[in-house]
């Protein structure tokens, strides 16, 4: 049984929400730059990204901590010091769009999955490839 590395699986959806990313500016740039949805979309996606690498980046650093000095407090503190500066990225986005216009608020919205869904299809297809080998059902 091959076991999980948490920092490949982190850049690899990474890299897939950027390839995201690129083709809706591609797309931006082919068909209107103005165009709210792509535009919104794309902003999701840039936002969906930036959140989750600073996400990656406090549970690596949790768990660094967490295993040099087995303080659970101080690991915590270190996560949890990211939590509310990444709701108010989302939550400043959110307003922006509200507020102006400039690009389609539930675009937007459906950008901001773009990188957890890659996530979880990787957990799932690295749980599906274990259960193979195990020859039992998920």
């Amino acid at each position: 049984m091959q076991e999980f590395d948490f920092d490949i699986h982190a850049r690899r959806a990474l890299r897939r929400s950027v390839l995201v990313l690129l083709l809706v500016v591609v797309a931006l740039l082919v068909w209107d730059t103005t165009q709210p949805v792509l535009l919104g979309f794309a902003v999701g996606t840039a936002v969906s990204i930036l959140n989750g690498f600073f996400l990656f980046k406090g549970i690596k650093t949790m768990v660094n901590v967490l295993l040099r000095t087995r303080a659970l407090d101080k690991a915590g503190a270190f996560f949890l010091l990211g939590v509310p500066v990444r709701w108010l990225i989302i939550l400043g986005v959110l307003f922006l769009a509200a507020s102006t216009g400039w690009f389609d608020i539930l675009a937007c919205l459906g950008g901001f999955f773009v990188l957890p869904a890659f996530a979880v299809a990787g957990v799932v297809r690295i749980l599906a490839a274990q259960g193979v080998q195990n020859k039992c059902s998920l």
